[in-house]
């Protein structure tokens, strides 16, 4: 089984919601490995986007053993592999998926692992996503059978949902509003 943990996007902002969701991130994780996978991101951000999230603030009082992910892609299967919890911070789609292209084949060493997914990576594990930045329908990783739209809002993003749900309908599509999470098991 996958535990996935979608994340609307503002994960490093000091508020309730946030508590909450790096609460239930990390609430029964022990010692295990953490894998923080910041490819969304300008590379030269890597080491200290982790910090940026602060997620330091939620689990300052426990010791985790976290590890940046490298970009060599079988460095990058070993530490997927050893990892228990993969924490994937979003920002660029476009930036994200050459990078991590090659995973969509290896959909099995995700198996038995915690993966939470912030803004642009929800959008990759989906099959489908509608792109807030780029205004645009864009294909995913097809891990899970979902069409996805992060940062909805229900006032302006109605036409953009339908345009979505125009292609592949067998998909559900899920809504991720702005300062909500949700949890996926499969």
């Amino acid at each position: 089984m996958i535990k996935f943990i979608l994340h609307w996007w503002d994960s490093s902002s000091f508020c309730d919601e946030n508590k909450k969701f790096f609460k239930t991130v990390f609430c029964n994780i022990k010692k295990e490995k953490i894998l923080y996978i910041p490819f969304a991101q300008d590379m030269e951000k890597w080491k200290t986007s982790f910090l940026e999230e602060k997620i330091w603030l939620y689990i300052k009082n426990r010791k985790y053993n976290i590890t940046v992910a490298s970009v060599k892609k079988i460095d990058l299967i070993i530490q997927i592999i050893s990892s228990k919890v993969i924490f994937i911070p979003g920002w660029d789609f476009l930036k994200l998926m050459p990078r991590i292209y090659f995973l969509k084949h290896l959909r099995f060493l995700f198996r038995n692992k915690i993966i939470v997914w912030v803004s642009a990576w929800t959008n990759i594990f989906s099959r489908y996503s509608y792109s807030q930045d780029y205004d645009d329908i864009l294909e995913g990783l097809w891990f899970l059978n979902i069409k996805t739209i992060c940062h909805f809002d229900e006032e302006n993003d109605i036409e953009k949902v339908k345009r979505l749900d125009k292609r592949w309908h067998k998909y559900e599509i899920i809504r991720l509003k702005e300062k909500e999470f949700m949890i996926m098991e499969i």
